[in-house]
């Protein structure tokens, strides 16, 4: 079923959820309480940042496919960063979230490399349509430069200095 996606609207959201995670991680809470619904919302983001990836990798005749992408790497960047300041901070969930160090390691990568990826694929868009310079002359151009004014007896030739 085809549906339509708001992709700056998911995006922003994404954004917003990366800034209440990393805002949260820095009080001082009770990890029983925060652990699963925090590795949720970090699996979760992952997980939807992969996929608007791969759709809009896939559909070149988007309409404003390159600003989507573009907003899209800033958001993998802010996750990318939160991954980092949950895995090496002192957080409220350093000590219990051990067990699932190699599952966000496995994030970190995964995000990391289509980042790579994410950017070469603007790179590519980028380029792909950037206007051909020609060097276009009329044939009114042409002909002035062609032609050939033989000055008349008497004339000299004036010194617009």
């Amino acid at each position: 079923m085809l549906h339509k996606i708001n992709y700056k609207a998911t995006l922003d959201y994404l954004s917003l959820t990366i800034q209440t995670l990393r805002t949260g991680i820095q009080l001082d809470i009770d990890p029983d309480l925060f652990l699963d619904k925090s590795l949720e919302d970090l699996l979760f983001i992952d997980s939807i940042l992969s996929r608007l990836l791969h759709q809009l990798r896939d559909n070149p005749y988007l309409y404003r496919r390159i600003e989507y992408l573009t907003q899209l790497g800033k958001t993998k960047e802010e996750f990318i960063q939160l991954i980092t300041e949950v895995m090496n901070r002192g957080t409220f969930l350093n000590e219990p979230l051990n067990p699932y160090l190699p599952t966000l390691q496995s994030c970190l990568s995964g995000q990391t490399d289509e980042l790579t990826t994410l950017r070469m694929i603007l790179k590519d868009t980028k380029t792909q349509f950037l206007p051909e310079v020609k060097e276009v002359m009329s044939p009114l151009e042409y002909q002035f430069l062609l032609e050939l004014e033989e000055p008349k007896e008497g004339d000299t030739p004036s010194k617009n200095s």
